[in-house]
């Protein structure tokens, strides 16, 4: 796994206008062809987060962060940056486990956070409205999709990613 993090800038329509060598290397791409065609992220199900408008929403939320994704050349954190109009595009890798992490809803990634910091699931679920049966049911999607057995484990694997803070 290459540990350089790779960074583009495109135009608004998302045409490459410059990029770091280790991107050009890493990704196998040139100046002036699309973004999405250079990076081609997917998550950990295989669908495509990199699209035909993706640069263009950039104008409406600012940013895109995705904590782990498949692009060529490996697994990484992708953020891809408005900034006027230009769009700031950088991947950062991360080890391929992380990438199975990439595959929890928002809501799990929350529930799994209050874990990390040593709550219980009636705290958990006081704490986001949810019902306890609720907070027990992500609990069990979320051990289920980082293949292992107990809170702790899971709280491990996201804190040793980086995808949550313990």
């Amino acid at each position: 796994m290459s540990t350089e993090i790779l960074h583009l800038v495109t135009d608004q329509d998302g045409k490459v206008i410059t990029a770091s060598d280790a991107a050009l290397r890493q990704l196998g791409g040139r100046v002036g062809v699309r973004c999405r065609y250079m990076v081609d992220a997917r998550r950990a199900d295989g669908s495509r987060i990199c699209a035909g408008n993706c640069v263009n929403e950039l104008d409406h939320v600012g940013q895109h962060d995705y904590s782990a994704v498949h692009a060529k050349g490996g697994s990484y954190r992708l953020v891809c940056t408005a900034a006027g109009d230009m769009r700031v595009i950088t991947l950062i890798p991360v080890d391929d486990q992380a990438v199975s992490l990439g595959t929890l809803t928002s809501r799990e990634r929350q529930v799994l956070s209050l874990v990390a910091k040593g709550n219980t699931n009636p705290r958990i679920a006081t704490t986001l409205s949810l019902s306890a049966s609720t907070v027990r049911t992500h609990m069990e999607h979320i051990l289920a999709k980082l293949g292992v057995q107990t809170r702790a484990a899971a709280a491990a694997r996201a804190i040793a990613a980086g995808l949550i803070s313990g």
